[in-house]
């Protein structure tokens, strides 16, 4: 049963600066040589340290232009991963802790750009759900996800995006409601549980995003 779109917040103002508190120490992403703090924590809803898995670029084109870099974090502590394969471990920590996404253009965009690409994300991510399941969706569950999508879209301004200049979502750990996702860059949240979990699943399908992002997260989750 889908959870009904809970709009909480209207796009505002840019982040403060202490909406997401980032560590000192720092990991660089090779391909292009942006640096990523080792743990976030965000103050609106309220988190522990989520901490780095993996970052890698994404490219595009046969050129393979950079377009930016993203990194993967978790709430991780305490977590037992006894008997668990690299997919499983990802996917539990995507159902039932704090995750969030830190991505980096590397060249100026805008955040139309972005939500162009989230949504056809989504899209491609509720054809699978319709396809891939034994247990077709029904026409209110469609409507209820395409409500959300609409929601999420909302949230996007026509404003710029400066290379360099970071954009965050996080999807909150559960609690007795539908998950909330959070885009502190906007200053957008929303309680929908499917657009939260497809979203961070989608950098992990068979064609993500970042496949170098990807194949980080796997090698960083091998050591929990």
């Amino acid at each position: 049963m889908m959870n009904r779109p809970v709009l909480m917040e209207s796009p505002a103002t840019p982040i403060p600066d202490d909406t997401v508190i980032e560590s000192k120490d720092t990991i660089v992403d090779p391909a292009t040589s942006l640096a990523f703090p080792k743990t976030l924590r965000f103050q609106s809803p309220h988190t522990p340290p989520l901490t780095l898995l993996g970052v890698g670029v994404r490219t595009v084109s046969f050129l393979s232009v950079k377009v930016y870099a993203v990194g993967f974090y978790a709430d991780i502590s305490g977590v037992d991963f006894t008997n668990l394969s690299v997919d499983q471990r990802i996917d539990w920590l995507i159902q039932n802790r704090a995750v969030a996404i830190r991505l980096v253009p590397t060249r100026n965009t805008s955040f139309h750009h972005l939500r162009d690409a989230y949504v056809r994300s989504l899209h491609g991510r509720l054809k699978l759900a319709r396809t891939g399941s034994k247990d077709a969706l029904t026409d209110a569950a469609e409507a209820d996800i395409e409500d959300a999508v609409q929601k999420f879209k909302g949230f996007f301004t026509a404003a710029d995006l400066p290379k360099k200049t970071p954009f965050y979502f996080l999807v909150a750990a559960p609690d007795a409601g539908a998950r909330e996702l959070v885009l502190p860059t906007l200053n957008g949240k929303l309680r929908h549980t499917w657009t939260g979990l497809e979203l961070m699943r989608a950098y992990f399908q068979d064609a993500a995003p970042s496949p170098a992002m990807k194949e980080s997260v796997f090698e960083g989750i091998q050591k929990l």
